[in-house]
């Protein structure tokens, strides 16, 4: 009978997860999004128009899992990049990177095709800001190094890149911390 009653209970939190995916929402254990929440201000003393975020993968982003981030907390492309106060600031244009038939739905919808098993959705022109750790790491892929392998590359070698094309149109994985993008890593497009 324990069996039967843990099979249950088994069955409904996972009705519930799947069910809170479909609805946005998330759990206690889940990480906060930058992206829906107000501006504030971190205790990492990042300047107010800088949206935060904390914990683990936030819902509603949809990339491939990282190979060298520990987890991906925001993913899309730079829109711009700049200092402010002492502090490497840049905005973030979320991206939906869809695979299966998923992407094979979404871009039947939109009267496209799928290339390469991905199709990616950008539905909103809305950008988030984040500010950079100085002690961030980098990875590059092929538009940043010109390897097919994730790359350490430095803050300023990434920073430019993202400055002018084909830097604004290369996707990239961010692992945030409190509000502040503690690594970064390039999304391997072939």
């Amino acid at each position: 009978m324990l069996r039967a009653m843990a099979a249950t209970l088994h069955r409904l939190t996972l009705a519930a997860a799947l069910l809170c995916v479909a609805c946005g929402c998330s759990s206690s254990r889940s990480k906060s999004h930058a992206s829906e929440a107000a501006p504030t201000t971190s205790p990492t003393a990042v300047p107010e128009n800088v949206i935060t975020a904390r914990g683990s993968v936030a819902a509603g982003i949809k990339a491939p899992p990282a190979t060298r981030l520990a987890e991906t907390d925001e993913f899309g492309l730079v829109r711009a990049i700049r200092q402010q106060h002492g502090a490497l600031l840049f905005d973030v244009d979320r991206v939906n990177m869809l695979s299966g038939d998923e992407a094979a739905a979404a871009a039947a919808a939109q009267g496209e095709d799928v290339i390469n098993d991905y199709f990616l959705v950008n539905a909103s022109a809305r950008v988030r800001q984040y500010q950079l750790s100085p002690s961030a790491v980098v990875w590059g892929s092929l538009g940043l190094t010109g390897t097919g392998d994730a790359t350490r590359v430095s803050i300023d070698a990434w920073s430019r890149f993202v400055e002018r094309q084909p830097g604004r149109e290369t996707l990239f994985h961010f692992d945030v911390e409190h509000g502040v993008v503690v690594g970064i890593e390039e999304q391997y497009r072939p």
